[in-house]
């Protein structure tokens, strides 16, 4: 038996299935891949809809993941230009004092 509300429900049900993806895909979804990844939400946002346009489904799945690998590269760079660079297991050659020429390394 068919209601007498059915186009009202029908239309009641889409508008909140439409609001409640929308909230999911811009609210929800970036903060738990953002404290998944370490990621700012607006990056896996922007991520996602560069990915998705660009390569379609499988890019919108590797563009976080991607992205993460950025970052991490990225303040990598930035920290070893700083200096604050302190990795024990890559360690950095001895600076030789003025006038002399830099020891060989051996490759390890």
């Amino acid at each position: 038996m068919v209601s007498g509300n059915f186009p009202t429900d029908t239309i009641i049900w889409a508008v909140f299935s439409i609001i409640y993806q929308q909230v999911e895909n811009n609210v929800i979804q970036p903060r738990i891949q953002s404290r998944a990844t370490q990621v700012e939400p607006f990056i896996v946002v922007v991520s996602v809809l560069f990915g998705g346009t660009l390569f379609g489904i499988p890019g919108a799945l590797l563009a976080v993941p991607v992205a993460a690998a950025i970052q991490i590269a990225v303040r990598d760079f930035v920290g070893f230009r700083r200096g604050d660079f302190d990795d024990p297991e890559i360690p950095l050659p001895p600076t030789p004092p003025p006038g002399e020429e830099p020891p060989e390394v051996q490759p390890a």
